[in-house]
């Protein structure tokens, strides 16, 4: 069958590559068609950035500087030889921030470093569609218990030894199901951060028979060193999604301290799994389970009651850790998954009717209050195979 793209004048063409929605397509499309691909090679920076131009501004840039650090590899390579010279590097290139990355350019930009690019994006959708399968999994086991004495309060005089020990009962939370669009771009955000610290570790690996203080350095601090300055809420991110490479990495092709690479996860090879892609609306509701664009920049619903409510000296979960609530992703659910799985407040009027009846019945009547809300969260901690989502 004759290439499509081989009988239609270039405008068509170039048209069509630059309504592509996303990276991983692209690729996909690059690699059927030989008639794609040549005009790929002549159109590649704009090309890339239309089809960037469908993502957050935020993951624009990091996609950018990317690009921009695989197209100079062999000058990294050669100046970034000390810690100092690793501090400049971070800060010329304005990380933190995102803000020294320009548009593509071929000028600027080697086709084989964007070519790489569209190879990376296909991958991290696809190591992204399985840190869902599991977290999903993972949550959905969950058995958490209310408050049984709604009266019951943590607030008295004597918090850490009250007259007595509050009494609950578990019950099944409903079942979440597919990722929304703030859900995945937490997940694409952290993925494509740690890219970088990734693309950083393969740089600076030193020859064979010699050593690299750079190459060690990272391996031992890990990505934080390239991303010293995120919110606090952002490294809880990035932490849940590499905690995730860690636990589906292959220990004896990895010895201690070897750093991830995304290429060579053994489950990423064999996953077939794939997630819908979802598109932001904006309306009420969505507004209301915080899923709209402007959540991006804002903590996860759990994250922010927890890291409130965890400051509070009469609370159960007075400095306690985040990670058992870490490895259940309640750093990147909004607000409809935690509504599901009965820890989360909300007026009933904003509930799907699913969740509506939920909250109506059985131990719900009604959405939680605080301390049945703390009593539900702290249920999690009670056994450890519960804080991580296990049978």
């Amino acid at each position: 069958m004759p290439d499509p793209f081989s009988t239609l004048p270039l405008p068509l063409p170039l048209m069509v590559l630059t309504a592509i929605e996303d990276l991983s397509t692209l690729n996909y499309l690059l690699q059927a068609s030989p008639a794609a691909n040549v005009i790929f090679e002549g159109y590649y920076s704009e090309i890339t950035e239309a089809v960037m131009s469908n993502f957050v501004p935020e993951l624009q840039q990091l996609l950018r500087t990317i690009v921009s650090m695989r197209s100079d590899r062999s000058s990294i390579k050669d100046t970034v030889d000390t810690p100092e010279a690793l501090d400049s590097f971070l800060a010329a290139r304005a990380l933190s921030s995102n803000a020294s990355a320009k548009p593509l350019s071929n000028t600027t930009v080697s086709l084989s470093a964007v070519r790489s690019l569209t190879s990376s994006a296909s991958l991290v959708q696809q190591v992204s569609a399985c840190f869902f399968e599991e977290l999903l999994n993972r949550v959905n086991k969950i058995k958490p218990s209310y408050l049984l004495d709604q009266s019951y309060s943590y607030h008295s005089r004597y918090p850490r030894y009250p007259k007595k020990i509050p009494e609950g009962r578990p019950y099944k939370p409903l079942q979440c199901g597919h990722p929304s669009w703030i859900e995945e771009q937490r997940v694409l955000r952290a993925l494509w951060r740690l890219e970088v610290y990734f693309d950083l570790v393969a740089i600076t690996r030193p020859k064979t028979g010699s050593t690299s203080q750079v190459w060690n350095l990272l391996g031992n601090e890990g990505p934080h060193r390239i991303w010293p300055r995120l919110m606090r809420w952002e490294t809880r991110e990035l932490d849940c999604v590499y905690d995730y490479l860690y636990d589906i990495s292959d220990a004896t092709t990895r010895p201690p301290g070897q750093p991830l690479h995304l290429a060579k996860l053994p489950l990423i090879e064999h996953g077939s799994v794939t997630v819908p892609r979802s598109t932001p609306v904006h309306d009420v509701l969505v507004y209301n389970w915080c899923q709209s664009t402007i959540f991006l920049g804002k903590m996860s619903p759990a994250m922010k009651f927890l890291n409130t409510i965890g400051k509070l000296s009469f609370s159960p979960l007075y400095r306690s850790s985040f990670e058992p609530f870490q490895r259940l992703g309640f750093g990147i659910w909004d607000s409809e998954k935690m509504a599901r799985l009965g820890l989360n407040q909300y007026s009933m009027r904003t509930l799907p009717a699913d969740v509506s009846k939920m909250y109506r019945v059985g131990p719900f009547e009604g959405r939680p209050q605080q301390n049945d809300l703390l009593f539900r969260c702290n249920s999690l901690l009670v056994d450890g195979c519960k804080s991580n989502g296990e049978q």
